[in-house]
């Protein structure tokens, strides 16, 4: 089967640091896709001062390579993230 995505990850229940995916595109930008049964979540982009709500059928599209980002904590349920 072949993606055109150069990488895949799978965050499950843990919490994101501030980092760089530095695997990403520098001309394009990371997927990242939020599922489970968490509330209360949200995605700090720290370069632009932003809090974005992350909860279960979110879809964001950063320049993840670029962008410091991290998501801190969620309330209750299991939290997944597919980047």
């Amino acid at each position: 089967w072949s993606s055109v995505f150069t990488s895949l990850t799978l965050v499950s229940n843990r919490t994101t640091p501030p980092h760089l995916d530095r695997k990403g595109l520098v001309s394009g930008y990371d997927i990242l896709v939020s599922a489970g049964t968490h509330m209360g979540c949200f995605l700090n982009i720290k370069n632009l001062s932003a809090v974005v709500n992350y909860t279960p059928g979110t879809m964001i599209e950063i320049c993840g390579n670029f962008l410091v980002h991290e998501v801190e904590h969620w309330e209750g349920g299991e939290r997944l993230c597919f980047a």
